[in-house]
């Protein structure tokens, strides 16, 4: 049986830190893409650091949320990547060719 995804949130000062746990796909897509986009929207935000080391799956609904947030932060100022890229989640964001867009690399 699926691991929906666990969205644990913290800020510290003008950081916010997302956490995801269990298997990210469209059933937890759109909770995600809210908890983002509060911390996106926030005066006292500067960077969205989103942890996805502890993620088992990730599927293309994931991926459409993550790189949404992160087109968001562009577009408002604000600094959006992911970290903690490794295992099944490093496997399918290098096939999809966004580890360097997501992680911050790229600059």
């Amino acid at each position: 049986m699926p691991t929906p995804v666990v969205i644990e949130l913290r800020q510290d000062g003008p950081v916010a830190r997302l956490t995801l746990t269990g298997e990210f796909d469209l059933a937890g897509a759109d909770r995600f893409t809210e908890a983002a986009a509060a911390y996106l929207d926030a005066a006292g935000v500067g960077s969205v650091i989103v942890d996805v080391a502890a993620l088992t799956f990730i599927d293309s609904a994931g991926i459409r949320a993550l790189v949404n947030c992160k087109r968001r932060s562009l577009d408002v100022g604000k600094t959006f990547r992911i970290v903690g890229n490794r295992g099944h989640v490093a496997v399918v964001l290098d096939i999809c060719v966004l580890s360097d867009y997501l992680t911050g690399n790229d600059q």
